[in-house]
Order: structure tokens, then sequence, then C-alpha cells
């Protein structure tokens, strides 16, 4: 398969100098994220950086859907999905709305994308629902998970490593994952280690879902299996996940802005950015490695080792954030030294 080095090329710049732009343009017109109690960042950033990712990946995507039609029917899909996820991120950022205004369009978005699904691609019906609903599901684990330098950006290169190096795609499917791969590598070094910019909820929920575009695509191919995608993504929907249940049980508002994700707890306890972003990656690695290895186990095995994977991951961040809550609430205070 073609590298694809002049794709390649291309995009990084292109996500990098629109990047660089934005940040001017943010600037001027103070489209910024001010410090506040619920953020992890002491001084105002640039927000809705990632109007260049979604640029960029919406334009290769249309290049992809016009250069070969024929290659993979699903693609439209996807590239659609990046439209529609783009503009509600981005009007999210220029004009914030209320958490209910946000969900009735979330899900407004969620069952046009069904209706592509049914109508236009002719899925069936129960793969448009569970289409649509990875939609609504990822986009929102994205944006939720969004409040560390790179944490998210990252994620999502190492979870399309994951894809490129696990799939002998089409053309197609290739050049999209390599896509959002470069875009990710394009505006990372505006977002770590120290920001200079931030994702915003365009960018989030671009990457949310280019991801589950990725996914259809390698679903589609038969390259991937539902659970091994579950377990390359579970460093982020686990803690988002894992927070959402804990706080609807102790009975606080869903909806109400919070920072107690895992990795929110860690950043206050004193860890960096650069680590907690490092952590986040590394089990990401691991679970391709794993996932590489379970390929040559029989399907019913694999499945028992995909479903441990997952349990694992949940008990791993229960037990991570009794440590860090231990560690941080009966932390030693200073003496004072009297002179």
């Amino acid at each position: 398969m073609p590298l694809g080095l002049g794709w390649s090329i291309t995009i990084f710049f292109s996500t990098a100098l629109l990047t660089w732009a934005w940040i001017r343009v943010a600037r001027k017109y103070r489209i910024h994220d001010q410090p506040e109690r619920r953020r992890l960042h002491f001084s105002d950033v640039p927000r809705a950086g990632g109007i260049s990712i979604g640029l960029v990946m919406l334009s290769a995507s249309l290049f992809l859907v016009f250069r070969s039609p024929g290659w993979n029917h699903f693609l439209p899909l996807p590239a659609f999905g990046l439209f529609l996820y783009l503009a509600l991120g981005f009007w999210d950022d220029i004009k914030p709305m209320s958490s209910g205004k946000k969900l009735f369009l979330h899900l407004l978005a969620a069952g046009i994308l069904c209706c592509v699904a049914i109508f236009q691609l002719h899925t069936g019906f129960a793969v448009a629902i569970i289409t649509a609903f990875a939609y609504l599901l990822f986009v929102n684990i994205w944006n939720f998970m969004d409040g560390s330098n790179g944490l998210v950006t990252m994620q999502s290169l190492a979870c399309t490593i994951g894809f490129l190096a696990l799939g002998y795609f089409s053309d197609t499917t290739y050049y999209y994952a390599l896509a959002l791969a470069v875009c990710c590598l394009g505006f990372l070094p505006f977002n770590f280690p120290v920001a200079r910019v931030f994702l915003g909820d365009v960018g989030s929920h671009v990457l949310g879902a280019a991801l589950v575009g990725l996914a259809l695509l390698a679903y589609a191919e038969g390259q991937w299996t539902w659970l091994e995608m579950l377990c390359l993504a579970s460093a982020l929907w686990v803690d988002a996940v894992m927070t959402f249940v804990r706080r609807g049980i102790r009975g606080y508002k869903l909806a109400q802005a919070h920072r107690s994700h895992l990795y929110q707890y860690a950043i206050r306890n004193g860890q960096s950015h650069a680590m907690v972003c490092l952590c986040y990656t590394s089990w990401t690695a691991g679970m391709i490695l794993i996932i590489g290895f379970s390929r040559q186990l029989s399907d019913a095995t694999q499945a028992v080792l995909m479903f441990t994977l997952i349990a694992a991951a949940c008990l791993l961040h229960q037990w991570l954030r009794l440590f860090v809550l231990k560690s941080a609430r009966y932390q030693k205070k200073p003496k004072l030294i009297l002179q």
C-alpha cells in the first residue's frame, strides 16, 4: 500500500498552519477559556483550536468520497458525521449553549445519522441505531475527557495508530485513518506539553466523531470486532463512564460541569499534564499489543480476554482513584518554622 507521503505532508502542514492562524484570531476576538475552579489551567488560553482538525478532516473525507465513491460505500456517513459535529462543537465554542439545548441537538444529530444509515447506506435498522448511539456516546465522552493538555488528542492518535497497525484496509479507509493520525500530529505541538490553544468543543467533537467513523469503516471491512474497539478506547471511556455512574449514585447533577475524573484528581494532586497523558497513552499502547496477541486465539477465548480487560480497566480505575484521593486527602501539611 502506498505510504501517502504527499498526503501526510499536506495534511500536517494544513492542520498546523490553520491552528497557528486560529490562535491569532481567537486572541483578537477574545475566544478563550478563563481560569475557574473546575478547570486545570491558571491563565487565559484560546479555545476552539480543534477547528483546524475539523476543517482538514472534513476536506480529506470529502476528497476521498468523490475520488473513489465505489471503494467504501460507508465513507459518506463518517464525512457527514464530521460535518454535523464540527458545526455543533464550533457553535458551542463561539456561543455556549445550555446543557438541555446541547443534549437536544446531539440527539437530533444522532437521529439524522441514523436516518442516513438506514435510507442512504441501507445498513438495516439495528446497525443504524448502534451507529447513532456510538456517535452520541463517544463524541460526548471525548468532550467530557477534554480537560488536560494533549490528553484527548494523544488518545485519538494512539487509537488511530492501533487501527492502522492491526488492520489491512482498503486505500480509502487507510487514507482516512492516516489523515486523522497526521491531523493529531499537526495539532499536538500547540497543545502539548504546554497548551497554547485548547481543542474546544469543536475539536473534541470532531475527534470523537472521526474515531467512530474510522471504527465503522474498520468494522465494515471485517478488520476489527466491536469488543476489540471497546478495549482500544478503554482509557477514556472507562474514566468517563465510571465517573458518570459514581456521580449518579451519589446524587450529583449529571449535567453540571465538574472536575472529578481520574485525570483531574491526579493533576490536582500534583501530577503534571504530561505524566497523566503518558499514563493514559501507555494503557492504550498496551491494549494495542494485547489485541494483536489475542487475534492468535480462538474467537471465544479472545472474547473472554476482552471482557476481562474491560473489567480490569474498571477495577484499576477505581483503585487508582481511591489511591489518588487518599494520598491527596491525607497529605501531610508542611511544618511551620518559627523564627
